[in-house]
């Protein structure tokens, strides 16, 4: 039977890296049948200090017909000496500027690994994504082109705005366009949340950095001057400081009738209750490529209200929610205030517009014959693979 082995950041129990944890986790438990799964990550959850309890550190733990390695020190000596003993058929890396990224594709490129390459980038090649700490990305995506580290790689996107992203610069690799697959979420309409048309509830849930946009969603309500009471709870990692501060500023100089407030991250366990309390899911980012979070607030009857760099728009045309465009802050504005405006009833209809819309976007049969196509071609090596 044919290895795959993921390379990522962080993975489970781990939980505030967000989506790709949700990526990976999800895909290999749909398609453990037919591979031998390995995944190599580092040995805590992002931003922790400590390692995982009750796991063994520099050795193979089995989790949900996976094995995985969660490595007490990344670097080129560790992970060389994992793939050495794997000998994976196909290593398939997630995220672009990682360190497991740089290794491997350097590994590759000097011919000590024989093994076919995919690369999710994750959205990290993104307008809005290179936007943040731009000089050092494009210096990097300039140095690594020039070693031509890419050359007999195949890249992994999830949407039709990544597949431009990655075709603009690599023009001549391979592009797999196959969409992620989601856990298997516990959905709940709940439309009894409408009822009470006193207040409007907004939540965001997601990862506090400059890529989520925060700072945005508040400096829109900032601006609101209606009569309605609207809430809006906050709930993820606070992962920059500097902009947790910046985002701050903008709290203090909120009007009486918003009320935010910071909760805390949440464990993915905890996500649909408290997902079921609330009637619009506020998260104007910058760049998604799947946006896990925004799935499943669909999936509970969220409305959601988010920009339109996601592959979730034309909300409005199947009476869904708002996907809107960044560069256009009136549109968020006068969005809020229709939903202020909105009869309980029509917010209802809403939330169970954007039920059906999700449930009509994903085709998980599908997905998974794609991902199955997807490794078993790549599998095949070249006489000259490694070289």
């Amino acid at each position: 039977m044919k290895k795959i082995l993921f390379l990522t950041n962080h993975y489970l129990p781990g939980y505030k890296a967000g989506g790709p944890i949700k990526s990976i986790s999800s895909l290999c438990e749909r398609i453990n049948e037919n591979f031998i799964l390995y995944v190599i990550t580092s040995d805590r959850d992002s931003g922790d200090r400590e390692s995982f309890k009750n796991i063994k550190i520099d050795d193979i733990n089995y989790h949900n017909n996976t094995n995985v390695v969660y490595l007490s020190k990344v670097d080129i000596l560790n992970v060389f000496k994992w793939i050495k003993s794997i000998q994976p058929d196909v290593i398939h890396l997630n995220s672009f500027f990682s360190k497991f990224s740089q290794i491997v594709l350097f590994l590759n490129k000097i011919g000590l690994i024989n093994s076919k390459i995919i690369l999710s980038a994750r959205g990290e090649l993104s307008t809005g994504a290179l936007s943040i700490k731009s000089p050092k990305k494009i210096s990097y995506l300039f140095f690594t082109k020039l070693l031509n580290l890419y050359s007999n790689i195949a890249f992994h996107v999830t949407d039709k705005i990544e597949f431009n992203d990655v075709k603009n610069t690599f023009n001549n690799n391979k592009i797999y366009n196959i969409q992620n697959l989601t856990g298997n979420i516990k959905s709940s309409k709940n439309l009894d949340r409408f009822l009470d048309s006193k207040i409007l509830k907004l939540v965001f849930i997601s990862r506090i950095a400059r890529k989520k946009n925060l700072k945005f969603a508040l400096e829109i309500l900032e601006s609101y001057s209606g009569s309605k009471k609207i809430v809006f709870d906050i709930y993820g990692t606070q992962e920059d400081e500097k902009y947790w501060n910046e985002c701050n500023d903008v709290i203090k100089r909120m009007d009486n009738n918003v009320t935010v407030a910071y909760k805390k991250s949440l464990k993915p366990i905890e996500v649909p209750s408290i997902l079921s309390q609330y009637h619009v899911f506020f998260l104007p980012t910058k760049n998604e490529n799947f946006g896990h979070a925004i799935v499943e607030a669909m999936q509970n009857g969220v409305i959601p209200l988010i920009s339109d760099q996601t592959p979730w728009d034309n909300l409005e045309n199947y009476n869904a929610g708002y996907s809107l465009p960044l560069s256009n802050k009136i549109l968020f504005m006068e969005a809020i205030y229709n939903l202020c405006q909105l009869p309980s009833k029509d917010l209802a209809l809403l939330s169970i517009g954007s039920i059906e819309f999700i449930k009509n976007k994903l085709d998980t049969n599908n997905t998974i014959k794609q991902y199955l196509f997807m490794y078993k071609k790549e599998s095949f090596k070249s006489p000259n693979a490694g070289s």
